[in-house]
């Protein structure tokens, strides 16, 4: 329930994250969750605060202190700007308006509306009828019976109603009234008071009537009142359990269980081998036996998901099975280890005190509060002349990237417009005093003094300057105050990209660490005085943080003795902009930067390899039997480890380093129907290498040195690369924020021999509806519960291997954000804490998984009976290739198959059968199919039918081979060839019988020939087109082509410039090639691939139509046509293109329509075919000097163009261009390579290029003559 004035955070789902924050202004609806609220875009309307309104994604309350939930970077968050009081006052009544007519459209009550305070209580006028409104409820300060004035918007129904009513501490109530008469009043008062009664002697009972933290501020009556409760809730304790202990009780039937799936198992013997649930124990002294029971309880609670009441106690351990036994045992060994709870902490208070109404935890004043400015307590340094260079000091990737920050670290010029509308209303906060220019001055000559100042003559960003207070140093007893100066960067921080995940090191990277038996590690701390403002920024970057106000050169002159020499050289009326010259607290990328640098020195100074640096993501070094003379570990501590919570991370700061890695590795699977448990012994260090690696490093963040956002966004050629024809991912591209991680190590194939593994369990489910992801959880637990009964397995860590890659880091995480698989992410932390074993999950794909194979042995006969009957067979003439196999009679009677089609069927091993159809069949089936579809399927088939034998797809249907064009096909057939070829040369067999592996080596040896990676990928295509059953097991070829496109980057066609483009297409008309030329210019102008102008028939060419209005003005293109059935590389039909460019409209248009009428009208306009126009093409290139120009540049010319003249933005351009994501696009806003390629061209061929631009109307006109170069 929200009130005016509160505040909530909602995220939409959007791509990049972006979490709005929402004020309520009014309340229309409690119950359903509606307010009135007021958006950063100072929009009003009515909305549900809830969980459940499903356009959230997430619903988010405020964090400590009112600010920012956590969780959610201050990045991501659409905040509001700063807003007077006045301002809200007036929303809030906006706010108020708008909930009272949200109501009445309804039709239902305007009681409530805001939260706004009701008015004083008077006498209610008399009713018409003689009757009164009065109270029908107790509320502190009022009676029941005393008159009230209902409002007239009020909730009524009938004689009773809602009001509002405040209490004797100004708590507003709502409370229930009734309309009574006169004569009926003591009556009435009397049986409500009985009804109050009645209810309190039930509060009071069910301990629902006391209120913690409310009205009882004194500790002694608190503890009284406490006192009592403890003591009532006793005694209906002790009635509950006489009453259990008769067979009555609530509880009597209860199981511990509580799961259809997982049931305790219940040997013949009647034994408990499992661990939960675990027995409360009676036999210890009191305290200890509480604490132990408190852990049992609570392990209880997280395995099954709630409080188990009917656990059972024990009096002695002994009496216990091995397993509950060693469990128990172990609990009360680490409760002693833990130690006693700090004196004076109680449970129930600590509880009250988070549970007081409207109460918030605040921090102890003082450290981390925004303070007025005191230039005498800033704590600054003092950098005359010292300090540290980042261009200088920064190698490697992060010191290119600090030295041409604009290439790497400003946002992309697409994301600009964006970024100034939101820069533009975030306002820079200052301190208040610095609105005083004496202060002011006074402040920039304190920096100036600390050598911490510079000025550059032009801001490109503005930042705000305040203070908050820094913890007091101590000297010599003395208590000295300080304040830390901090910078607003909120505006520049959106012209800079988001940085980099920082690499620090955390506990749960620490806990990675592995020492041996008997061996101590011992951790040294520091702290860095002033460690952002000891760091000089690079040349230029200093520029995005002036400070609120410029100064004239006369006025720094006068207030400054050391300027730089550029400044006086200036005329003193000219503007400096003052600004920082090292790191401000408050950028974005500071903290990057520092901790890079940090780690770049102590490598340097410690001689030590980055291997050696203790950070998330990264598996620790081996530091068993090491000295500090040997290895020396380097960590930046997360700010968690000194939080004001300190006392809340002392469980998770204990962990033990000397574990030992089990031998024995289990594997798991799972089907909807059954699961299985495979194990196998290996050795420690093998176990250890694979362990020590966490599923949750597969990924990592992009680094920063491939970034560089005007190179590496146009890194895809959509000509060459495979990986462009793809179906278009999600709008936001999330793969270009994570990419895999080309260090981690996968689980060696080696190992999942199934002669290597034995199986351990297998069964089938009870219920079979469940989603398989969980079932794959349910069968890790099993396993888990069968490590925890051995007893050889505790303290150690155990390697468990799965083939869900989404369970494995689940797991690996410790939550998950659906319930099922946060319930089984829980019951493994249950296992783990109780058994006292780490578990280490690691993902291996499903086609090596061992435990499949265990799991289809376990199916009964009569299923797979079942199973064969309904899957279709598979004829297994050719290892890892088949079709549905069909009876011969079957065939004769589907008439799917079409004329001229020879179908290959197998019948048995080796045997074959050929079934033809009659057209009549075919015409029959078909009638309902568009004429061009019916022919190209025809069409299809008569290819199909006319390939020889071997050639012949046997095992591809017709709309399989349809799913691809013709000319892919012969591609995929000529790389196929090459693939064959090499096979039979090597196995003298086709197809291989290990194909995965012939594949791999296959891309060696092109490798070594020197072919290039676009070889290698359509190679992979191909094969994966001929033998689609195999496209999922290709796992080594694929791994192959990611080391190739590792060691051999792909390389990317550049766009043609426009001058180029009109050069070659001048030099083809004075050829007399004047058609090809009209091919180039609309190639150019409309972004078209090179063979779609060729599919263009003279139909497609739409003229303009008189008297139609402005947008029917224009000549236009069908690109596509869906009567031809064939669409474009996207999959789409009709994409109609307007010839719109103002500097080729009038005269573009006009002449490919008189090319149009030359021919007929289902005659392609373009009459030559595509090898004699690529001939020409690089011929009229070569005589301008450039060589290896592909048609395909004209498409990536045009929208080059258009973007960087800035005649469309990037949306216009993806769409005309028919681009389905904006990485497409990328390589286009790059100028730099475009400028190369003119530049390197002869001084007379670019200025010839430079004259066909502004000659090409007449020359296409002839009034002008064309002249080659």
């Amino acid at each position: 329930m929200f009130h005016t004035g509160d505040v909530v955070y909602v995220d939409y789902g959007e791509r990049p994250i972006c979490v709005h924050t929402r004020v309520v202004l009014a309340v229309v609806d409690h119950g359903s969750h509606e307010y009135v609220v007021l958006t950063p875009d100072y929009d009003v309307f009515t909305e549900i605060l809830h969980e459940s309104n499903p356009d959230f994604t997430r619903f988010m309350l405020p964090g400590p202190h009112g600010g920012i939930p956590r969780g959610v970077s201050a990045r991501n968050v659409y905040a509001f700007a700063p807003m007077s009081a006045a301002d809200l006052a007036n929303y809030t009544q906006q706010g108020r308006a708008e909930a009272e007519a949200e109501i009445l459209r309804r039709g239902a009550a305007a009681a409530g509306v805001g939260d706004a305070d009701p008015g004083p209580m008077v006498g209610a006028p008399e009713i018409a009828d003689g009757r009164r409104w009065v109270l029908a409820e107790y509320v502190p300060g009022h009676k029941i019976g005393e008159e009230v004035e209902l409002s007239s918007g009020a909730a009524r129904d009938g004689d009773w109603a809602i009001h509002r009513v405040p209490d004797l501490s100004g708590t507003v109530h709502n409370v229930l009234v009734s309309r009574v008469a006169d004569a009926d009043l003591e009556s009435f008062c009397e049986a409500r008071i009985h009804r109050c009664r009645e209810a309190e002697a039930a509060d009071h009972f069910l301990q629902t009537g006391y209120r913690p933290g409310g009205a009882i501020v004194v500790p002694a009556l608190t503890k009284h009142v406490a006192d009592k409760l403890h003591q009532e809730g006793q005694i209906l304790k002790e009635r509950r359990k006489l009453r259990e202990e008769k067979g009555i009780g609530k509880g009597k039937t209860k199981n511990p269980g509580g799961n259809k799936v997982f049931q305790p198992p219940r040997p013949r013997d009647e034994r408990q081998r499992d661990l939960f649930p675990l027995p409360l124990l009676v036999e210890e002294p009191e305290v200890a036996k509480k604490r132990l029971n408190s852990a049992v309880v609570a392990l209880n609670s997280l395995f099954f998901g709630k409080e188990i009441h009917s656990a059972k106690t024990c009096i002695s351990i002994s009496d216990l099975p091995q397993g509950q036994g060693d469990v128990l045992r172990s609990l009360i060994h680490r409760l002693g280890s833990l130690g006693p709870p700090p004196a004076g902490a109680c449970y129930r208070e600590a509880l009250q005190a988070l549970q007081v109404p409207g109460g918030s935890y605040e921090a102890e004043p003082g450290v981390g509060d925004t303070v007025p400015m005191d230039l005498s307590l800033l704590s600054l340094p003092t950098l005359k002349g010292t300090g540290v260079d980042l261009e200088s000091e920064m190698t490697g990737d992060v010191g290119e990237m600090i030295r041409d920050f604009e290439g790497y670290l400003l946002q992309d010029a697409s994301a600009w417009a964006s970024v100034a509308e939101e820069a533009a209303r975030m306002k820079p906060y200052n301190d208040p005093k610095m609105r005083h220019r004496g202060f002011y001055r006074e402040f920039l000559l304190r920096l100036q003094g600390c050598g911490i100042l510079t000025f550059s003559h032009r801001a490109r960003g503005r930042v705000g300057a305040f203070t908050v207070s820094k913890k007091p140093k101590v000297i010599d007893g003395q208590r000295f105050l300080r304040q830390r100066l901090i910078l607003d960067c909120r505006q520049v921080n959106f012209q800079f990209r988001p940085p980099p995940l920082t690499e620090l090191g955390s506990l749960a990277a620490l806990c990675e660490i592995e020492i041996g038996q008997g061996e101590t590690m011992y951790i040294g701390g520091a702290d860095i005085a002033d460690c952002f403002y000891g760091c000089r920024l690079p040349a230029g970057m200093e520029s995005f943080f002036c400070f609120k106000e410029d100064l004239t050169v006369k006025e720094a002159r006068a207030l400054f003795q050391d300027l730089p020499e550029w400044v006086n050289d200036l005329d003193e009326h000219s503007i400096v902009s003052p600004c920082l010259s090292v790191l401000p607290m408050g950028f974005s990328w500071s903290f990057y930067i520092v901790q890079q640098l940090h780690e770049q020195i102590t490598m340097q100074a410690l001689s030590l390899d980055h291997r050696d640096l203790v950070l998330d993501a990264h598996p620790a070094r081996d530091f068993r039997s090491a000295s500090v003379f040997e290895k020396g570990v380097f960590k930046f501590m997360k700010r968690c480890g000194m939080s004001i919570f300190r006392s809340l991370y002392d469980f998770s700061t204990k962990g033990n380093l000397r574990r030992e890695w089990t031998t024995r590795v289990t594997c798991t699977d799972a089907s909807p129907e059954g699961f299985g448990i495979v194990e196998c012994e290996l050795g420690v260090d093998q176990v250890k290498e694979i362990g020590r690696w966490n599923e949750r490093w597969r990924f990592k963040r992009l680094p920063v040195s491939e970034w560089r956002p005007r190179e590496r966004a146009f890194n895809y050629d959509i000509a060459s690369d495979l990986f462009t024809a793809e179906r278009p991912g999600p709008p936001h591209g999330v793969n270009q924020e994570y990419v895999a991680n080309d260090d981690f190590v996968e689980v060696p194939f080696a190992l999942m021999q199934p002669e290597r593994w034995h199986t351990a369990k297998v069964g089938m489910w009870k219920d079979t509806s469940e989603h398989i992801s969980l079932k794959e959880g349910r069968c890790f637990i099993l396993a888990l519960r069968r490590l925890a009964r051995d007893s050889k397995q505790r303290g150690k860590k155990v390697l468990i291997l799965v083939d869900n890659l989404a369970l494995g880091m689940a797991i690996s995480k410790g939550r998950a954000h659906d319930f099922h698989i946060l319930r089984i992410c829980q019951q493994a932390a249950a296992i783990s804490l109780a058994a006292d074993f780490f578990v280490r999950p690691r993902w291996v794909p499903s086609e090596v998984n061992p435990a499949d194979g265990g799991l289809k042995r376990n199916r009964s006969e009569t299923e797979r009976r079942v199973i064969t009957t309904k899957a279709p067979l598979v004829s297994s003439s050719r290892p890892g290739i088949g079709r549905p196999r069909m009876a011969i009679a079957e065939v004769k009677r589907d008439s799917r198959v079409l004329t001229g089609t020879i179908a290959a069927i197998p019948a048995g091993r080796g045997k074959k059968v050929r079934a033809k159809t009659s057209s009549r069949v075919v015409k029959g089936r078909l009638s309902s199919t568009p004429t061009t579809a019916v022919e190209r399927m025809v069409k299809l088939g008569k290819e199909k039918a006319a390939k020889s034998e071997e050639e012949a797809d046997h095992d591809m249907t017709l709309l399989e081979m349809a799913s691809v064009s013709e000319a892919q096909r012969n591609q995929y057939s000529k790389y196929l060839i090459s693939f064959k070829d090499f096979c039979k040369e090597h196995v003298k067999e086709w197809p291989p019988e290990d194909l995965d592996w012939m594949l791999a080596d296959f891309f060696d040896d092109m490798f070594l020939e020197g072919s290039s990676l676009a070889v290698g990928e359509k190679t992979l295509a191909a094969v994966e087109f001929r033998f689609v059953h195999s496209k999922k097991g290709l796992l080594r070829a694929r791994r192959a082509l990611k080391g190739w496109r590792k060691m051999r980057p792909p390389t990317s066609r550049l766009p043609l410039p426009k001058p180029v483009a009109f050069g070659i297409a001048t030099v083809m008309i004075a050829r007399g090639f004047k058609d090809m030329a009209i091919k180039v210019l609309v190639d150019f102008d409309l972004y078209l691939r090179p063979g779609e102008s060729f599919d263009v028939r003279a139909k497609h060419v739409v003229r303009p139509i008189p008297r139609s209005g402005k947008q029917y003005q224009k000549f236009a293109v069908i690109i596509r046509d869906q009567d031809m059935g064939k669409p474009d590389k996207t999959g789409t039909f009709d994409n109609t293109i307007l010839l719109d460019n103002p500097t080729t409209e009038s005269w573009l248009g006009p002449h490919l329509c008189r090319l149009a009428k030359k021919v007929t009208e289902d005659s392609p306009v373009f009459q030559f075919t595509p090898e004699e126009f690529r001939k020409q093409f690089q011929s009229a290139a070569e005589a301008l000097g450039l060589k290896h120009l592909h048609p395909y540049q004209l498409r990536h010319g045009g929208a080059s163009e258009d973007l960087n003249s800035r005649l469309r933005d990037h949306i216009a351009v993806r769409e005309r261009g028919r681009w389905k994501t904006d990485s497409s696009l990328r390589r286009y806003a790059k100028t730099g390579k475009l400028q190369k390629l003119l530049g390197d061209l002869k001084e007379s061929h670019l200025e010839f290029c430079q004259q066909s631009v502004r000659r090409m109307p007449k020359v296409l006109d002839g009034t002008l003559p064309a002249q080659l170069p």
